[in-house]
């Protein structure tokens, strides 16, 4: 600035192009048609244009949200402090929200926005099926046989605003729910009982769940060679009972079915 105040007040515009942001106001700067960088809201600076052509772009960020495809691929995005930038791919899905507001969807793709007078945030979602692991739970039957219990299942996010307003955490509240399903199904039987009763059990089950996964913006996720395994094992005096099951994924309603089906030992007695 002290250079600068030792020009004649009317010699400025002769050497310097001198830019003012106003609130609001986003000016990009260009040099010989190039574009050097974005002059932020209420700052001024002075360049000089006596071996350079200087020029500017301006955008009112109030009346603009997003920052267009030729302006974008002309700055240092990582370097802006004014341009919120996402890649949204192939596989995700992003909501936004501007101020704290779910705004819209924003499908794949490269989004930049301009922050300058406000918040920006992205939540992305993988539209991919997700693995659920339940692992290694100890169940008691109602005739208080024990059974450990590993199971796991594929959910794929199908609504996901429902899922962002339905919990915290995806992941952990779906765990909860199937643990909470298989528990029910198992304590509330005999071990002969879940052995007669598995289509019963399965559809208590799918039923539970899937009612409550809805809620939660998800579906179950059948993948070809996807598969869930449960493992029981009770041991007494002079025996045990094995449980082991493959089956293929059927989301948390089938779990009890990977549980209760398949072969069955029976050792001692």
């Amino acid at each position: 600035h002290r250079d600068l105040h030792s020009f004649p007040h009317d010699a400025l515009p002769i050497y310097f192009e001198i830019q003012r942001a106003d609130p609001h106001v986003a000016v990009i700067v260009y040099f010989d048609g190039v574009a050097k960088g974005i002059l932020p809201p209420m700052s001024t600076r002075a360049y000089w244009k006596t071996t350079t052509r200087v020029e500017f772009t301006l955008v009112d960020t109030r009346a603009t949200l997003r920052v267009e495809p030729r302006i974008l691929d002309q700055i240092d995005v990582p370097r802006s402090t004014l341009v919120s930038d996402h890649e949204i791919g192939a596989h995700e899905i992003g909501l936004l929200f501007v101020d704290g507001e779910l705004t819209e969807r924003l499908p794949p793709g490269r989004h930049a926005f301009w922050k300058a007078t406000r918040k920006i945030a992205v939540q992305k979602f993988d539209l991919r099926p997700q693995p659920v692991e339940v692992t290694a739970q100890e169940l008691l039957t109602k005739d208080r046989i024990s059974l450990r219990v590993t199971l796991t299942a594929f959910y794929r996010i199908i609504d996901p605003e429902k899922a962002m307003r339905g919990a915290t955490d995806l992941q952990t509240t779906l765990y909860r729910l199937i643990q909470f399903a298989v528990r029910e199904a198992i304590a509330t039987r005999t071990l002969d009982e879940i052995l007669a009763a598995r289509d019963r059990i399965d559809a208590e089950v799918r039923a539970y769940v899937g009612e409550r996964a809805g809620e939660l913006g998800v579906e179950r996720a059948d993948e070809r060679g996807g598969r869930v395994r449960g493992d029981g094992e009770e041991r007494r005096q002079r025996g045990h009972v094995v449980i082991v099951a493959r089956r293929r994924n059927l989301f948390a309603g089938l779990l009890a079915a990977a549980v209760l089906t398949a072969a069955i030992r029976f050792v001692g007695g």
